[in-house]
């Protein structure tokens, strides 16, 4: 059994690690192996007695140490070491431990997975924010994928526990190829070399299953101190930024006939004739630009906030009352939305992704007429945009989008203005009775949805 006073003791012994790890963080130099390659990461903290042997190279890894493919990580008695990755993940290698870094990324080819292979020790794994499928830990007994994850794998030549602490994983033992799914946190399973599984169960029971078996550092890797120790925020995000660009297909705006204003004292009373509106060109086509800066969280949500500016070429309608007009309508719209998307993986270095937002939109409205100077008035309303679109992934940080959005206002109350026809500039009798002079009130509203197609960059501190 563990006891209060074994768990007291190990979370001694763990944050008198942590401040180890502090000094030695600010005093240690970088080592590099013989081969010429480039880094894939580095170790941010170091505890005592950490190796990195490449090949026939064995060098000291210290604090700030640039890392490789095919390192294998070596830690001596008492001593750890935290590993960053180009992307985020982190791995933090427990005492007496040893991991092997088959797999990471090929600049040329864009980037590849990021496969460890834990040989004998204690671990963890929190994952970054590529997609989840380029990752892929590797123990003696099989193998584990993860989507947004923590986990903590105790690893020996016959057996390797694996706690879930956040996130979900599948483990899929080599003896068997059947994969077992393990979604919960703080839940465990037991792989064995034939192929068994024993669980999921919870994290106690899986240590006092295995006690005195697993490693005496067990108890302070898994303990709920780990976070002191390994300084990563289970649900961290990484920022980025983006812009792009595009073409905007106007909603058509809504023009109405309010109010008939002939001054013409006739056969007929003031503002007795129907107003007529009729449109005569095609959908408004527009250029569209944005802006946007967020957070890439390890989950696949993003959330961000953008602006854009959208300016549509002139929708024309034809107005007839007594008299007869025709007005254009040009628009600019400037919205600044709060966003939310989720990604998700389709292939390697290609992605899909889903969201929408809310925020406001102020709409400047410019009304031409053919008998008048343009009229020109705007309005701020709420807004709403949904989107989907794909993202491929040049290099690590770097991803094109192309994007299809949908924007579309709450208030879509109409602005008024006033407008004259013929009959207030014609020859007297032609085309009006007598000598009228009639102005129109138009109402002029965006009342249909706005549709983007984008193409734009991404850039984050990770693919």
């Amino acid at each position: 059994m563990i006891t209060r006073n074994n768990r007291g003791l190990r979370r001694a012994l763990l944050l008198t690690g942590v401040a180890a790890i502090a000094l030695s963080a600010g005093t240690a130099s970088r080592a590099q192996p013989a081969t010429a390659q480039s880094s894939i990461g580095s170790a941010t903290a170091i505890k005592n007695d950490v190796q990195g042997v490449h090949g026939s190279v064995t060098r000291v890894l210290a604090a700030g140490g640039d890392v490789f493919s095919d390192d294998r990580v070596k830690t001596g008695d008492d001593s750890l070491a935290r590993l960053v990755f180009l992307d985020r993940t982190t791995l933090t290698v427990a005492a007496d431990s040893q991991a092997v870094l088959k797999e990471v990324y090929r600049p040329k080819q864009g980037f590849t997975r990021l496969v460890v292979k834990t040989v004998t020790g204690s671990f963890r794994f929190v994952s970054g924010v590529q997609s989840p499928h380029h990752y892929e830990v590797q123990f003696p007994q099989g193998y584990l994928t993860v989507r947004g994850t923590i986990v903590d794998l105790v690893v020996s030549p016959t057996r390797t526990l694996i706690v879930l602490e956040s996130g979900s994983i599948t483990v899929v033992p080599y003896a068997t190829r059947i994969p077992h799914d393990l979604s919960g946190p703080d839940t465990s399973l037991v792989v064995y070399n034939d192929g068994r599984v024993d669980g999921p169960m919870t994290r106690e029971a899986a240590i006092i299953k295995l006690h005195p078996d697993i490693p005496i550092q067990f108890g302070s890797t898994i303990s709920s101190t780990w976070e002191a120790d390994s300084g990563v925020v289970p649900f961290g995000a990484t920022p980025y930024v983006a812009l792009g660009g595009g073409f905007n297909f106007e909603g058509d705006p809504a023009v109405t006939g309010v109010a008939d204003l002939n001054t013409f004292d006739g056969p007929l009373p003031n503002g007795s004739y129907p107003i007529g509106v009729t449109k005569s060109n095609g959908l408004g086509t527009g250029a569209l630009g944005l802006v946007a800066a967020g957070l890439q969280f390890q989950s696949g949500w993003r959330t961000e906030i953008e602006g854009s500016y959208r300016h549509n070429a002139t929708t024309r309608f034809n107005v007839q009352a007594e008299g007869s007009t025709t007005i254009g309508v040009d628009r600019k719209t400037y919205a600044q939305m709060f966003d939310v998307w989720r990604d998700f993986a389709l292939v390697d270095r290609v992605g899909f992704h889903v969201g929408g937002g809310l925020g406001v939109a102020e709409l400047d409205m410019n009304v031409t007429n053919s008998f008048s100077a343009s009229t020109a008035f705007n309005k701020t309303e709420g807004a709403y945009q949904a989107g989907a679109g794909l993202d491929f992934a040049v290099i690590p940080g770097l991803k094109v989008t192309l994007d299809y959005r949908a924007l579309g206002f709450f208030n879509k109350d109409a602005g008024n203005i006033t407008v004259p026809t013929s009959c207030s500039v014609s020859p007297s009798g032609f085309p009006c009775f007598g000598n009228a002079n009639e102005r129109v009130v138009l109402g002029v509203s965006s009342a249909a949805i706005d549709q983007s197609v984008i193409l734009g960059l991404r850039w984050s501190g990770g693919p």
